[in-house]
């Protein structure tokens, strides 16, 4: 089993042209996640920070082998502030807010993670021919077999996604799309009628909630694919047959406002437009694009082979951030905001409390716990270091994420349940 889980991983580093002979380390970016301000990356062994609120004197976190002693397979940052790591068969790590590491989570040191998610009370993990969900702690909650047809124990739950209803879909090498609902496992679609076969990777996944489907990038050359949530029909889109305009799509997105990115080893940039039409962009360090990102602010950021990181406005690329030029190793997670922000909810209102010394509050952001923004309250009433806040559109009894921007540029994440 092992030895074919490593062949198949190290046939997808060589397709993916990693230069790691040439440069002593492997740059090419796997994993992007974000939180508070700050982009987290991951290459094959280390996990790096880019602090967006400091521009040019940005910081960096370099966790090499000596920490982590693992492939880096995914990043998941929680609510709470932590980061979690998945490893390519080592299981999960957390990564505390003061720079040290739990290596105590609940899963065995033999697990291949190369997805996560979480829902706002359960960080989700992909495995071997498994998903396995832990309490924010750490701790086991229950783990889904993936049955009859997902029988392959060398097979890997490659992506998660968690739409707006906390379904929770998952895409599995060589086996195609599943989804849990309501404590059950549901197997959707084998890909059976595509061109796809044994042997490949079945890669990202991503809902698209405004077209009742569920896209999907499956074998390398073999583009697009749309899984119809209504009829279970499934709708493909490639090059060879003029309905895509690029060959090979690495990673895709569907950002707030509903719309899809496709990473390209065209080194291209790819939009869908609302007309079915395609839109690309390049950049001078696009080069062979494998991972895609929003951040809290709707922007896209892509991560190259090269090591770059590079940062889209939705209409033009604004960053490139070569991560490996001033790398150093700093004790903790980078914060840009405040600390202490406090968010209790009740009676239609939304108590927000900070230090005195972080300023006035600017802006309030409500967001699912899938990270959609809900609704944006600017320049509320308040006092120094205290709000009431009254949102409108918020649902009486769902969980909330709160994101508060004050004047020294900070945004920290809470959850609360809204009454």
């Amino acid at each position: 089993m092992m030895k074919r889980i490593s062949l198949i991983f190290m046939l997808c580093i060589t397709c993916l042209g990693l230069e790691a002979q040439e440069t002593g380390r492997d740059r090419r970016i796997f994993n992007i996640d974000s939180s508070n301000g700050t982009i987290w990356v991951g290459t094959l062994r280390e996990l790096m920070a880019y602090d967006t609120k400091n521009g040019n004197d940005s910081l960096y976190y370099q966790a090499g082998m000596d920490e982590l002693d693992a492939f880096i397979g995914s990043i998941y940052c929680a609510a709470d502030g932590n980061v979690w790591i998945g490893t390519w068969g080592k299981g999960a790590r957390i990564l505390k807010l003061d720079g040290q590491w739990t290596y105590n989570v609940h899963l065995s040191t033999r697990d291949y993670i190369m997805s996560m998610d979480g829902d706002g009370e359960y960080i989700w993990c992909g495995a071997a021919a498994k998903l396995i969900r832990l309490n924010a702690d750490g701790s086991l909650s229950g783990s889904f077999s993936c049955g009859d047809k997902l029988s392959s124990t060398h097979s890997i739950v490659y992506d998660i996604d968690i739409d707006s209803q906390g379904r929770i879909w998952l895409s599995e090498e060589n086996t195609g799309l599943s989804k849990v609902e309501d404590n059950r496992m549901e197997h959707m679609e084998d890909y059976e009628n595509l061109p796809m076969r044994q042997g490949f990777l079945c890669h990202k996944i991503a809902v698209d909630e405004g077209n009742q489907c569920v896209w999907g990038v499956t074998d390398t050359r073999h583009g697009l694919h749309c899984y119809n949530l209504a009829d279970a029909s499934v709708t493909t889109y490639s090059q060879a047959e003029g309905t895509l305009p690029v060959e090979t799509v690495w990673d895709v997105l569907v950002d707030r406002n509903g719309a899809l990115w496709l990473a390209s080893a065209n080194g291209k940039l790819v939009k869908r437009q609302a007309d079915g039409t395609f839109e690309t962009f390049t950049a001078e360090n696009l080069q062979n694009l494998g991972v895609l990102h929003e951040d809290d602010e709707g922007h896209i950021w892509c991560g190259t082979e090269k090591g770059h990181l590079l940062e889209f406005d939705g209409e033009k690329f604004i960053a490139d951030i070569d991560l490996w030029t001033r790398a150093t190793k700093i004790k903790g997670i980078p914060r840009t905001t405040t600390n202490g922000f406090k968010a209790v909810a009740g009676g239609g209102q939304v108590c927000l409390q900070w230090p005195a010394d972080g300023g006035t509050l600017l802006r309030a952001d409500f967001l699912n716990t899938d990270g959609r923004l809900i609704e944006s309250v600017n320049h509320p009433a308040q006092e120094q270091g205290s709000a009431r806040i009254a949102p409108k559109t918020l649902r009486s009894g769902r969980l909330y994420l709160l994101k508060a921007y004050t004047e020294r540029g900070g945004a920290y994440a809470t959850k609360f349940i809204y009454r």
